[in-house]
């Protein structure tokens, strides 16, 4: 499948001037390299704050570690098929062990899975690889390499990724992401 195959992208954030991502603070996020990781803070409640990657993708494999330092109800995700702040899916693990699956579409989000728990989530404090694969109208979606759920969706066929805090109504989290690798 797609996570064996060639690397179309990755960033270890080991190297600050050598990243497509970037350094900066707004209103309610912060964006850092710290530790040999991309950390993103959000201070406001119930907001979705994230980073895009460079590049197009259309079916592929796109995982990053995550740990969430933080609120156990955040979230820490992957946004992939991103055509614009409108217009994307968003996969999130939180840090109470559970994950969702929603596409946005003319931003009206939909549920294609419903908030789960699974045992294979560590909870906030500890390292998770995501990840996400898709393959056509496929989408899989996987913690620490085990299989959480399965779902076709044809909403949106391709686009941009980005890696995504998702806070409720804790703010005051910081994710730290490494190790991204689109495949």
């Amino acid at each position: 499948g797609a996570a064996a195959g060639s690397t179309l992208y990755s960033d270890n954030f080991d190297d600050e001037q050598g990243s497509d991502f970037t350094a900066e603070t707004n209103a309610s996020s912060v964006y850092k390299f710290a530790d040999g990781a991309y950390q993103i803070t959000v201070t406001k409640p119930k907001l979705l704050s994230w980073a895009t990657m460079k590049g197009d993708y259309g079916d592929a494999a796109i995982s990053v570690d995550a740990s969430i330092d933080g609120p156990p109800a955040s979230a820490a995700g992957l946004i992939f098929h991103y055509q614009d702040d409108k217009n994307f899916y968003i996969y999130s693990v939180d840090g109470e062990g559970r994950y969702e699956l929603d596409v946005y579409k003319n931003d009206e989000p939909v549920t294609l899975v419903e908030w789960t728990e699974s045992s294979a989530i560590k909870p906030a404090g500890e390292r998770n690889t995501l990840r996400v694969e898709t393959s056509g109208d496929t989408i899989r979606l996987y913690v620490n390499d085990k299989l959480l759920d399965e779902v076709s969706d044809s909403t949106i066929a391709n686009g941009k990724a980005a890696l995504v805090v998702n806070t409720f109504d804790d703010p005051n989290v910081t994710v730290s992401f490494d190790n991204l690798v689109v495949r």
